[in-house]
C-alpha cells in the first residue's frame, strides 16, 4: 500500500488536475523529448559527416563510419544522403 500511495501523491504533484495531470504531463514530457532528441542526433550527426568532408576525408571513409555509428537505419540513410549533397555542392 505504501508505494500505490507514493506514486498516487508524485503523480498528483506533477500536473494540474491531481493524478489525471500528472499522467498527461508525464505523456507530454515523453513525446516532446523523444522529439528533441530525435532532432538534436540528426543534427550533430550531420555536423560531423560535413566537418569530416571538409576535412579532406573521403567519401569512401566517411561512408564507412556512418556504418560504425550506434543509430537506427533511417538515420544512417539521411547521413548517407547529406553526404551526397555535401559532396556534389563541394
Amino acid at each position: 500500500m505504501a508505494g500505490g500511495a507514493a506514486l498516487t501523491t508524485a503523480l498528483a504533484a506533477l500536473g494540474p488536475g491531481g493524478m489525471i495531470g500528472g499522467i498527461i504531463t508525464l505523456g507530454v514530457i515523453g513525446l516532446v523529448s523523444e522529439g528533441i532528441a530525435e532532432f538534436g542526433f540528426d543534427a550533430v550527426f550531420n555536423a560531423v559527416v560535413k566537418e569530416l568532408y571538409k576535412r579532406g576525408e573521403t567519401k569512401e571513409s566517411i561512408l564507412n563510419k556512418i556504418e560504425k555509428y550506434p543509430v537506427s537505419k533511417g538515420l544512417k540513410r539521411k547521413l548517407r544522403e547529406s553526404l551526397e549533397k555535401t559532396s556534389a555542392e563541394g
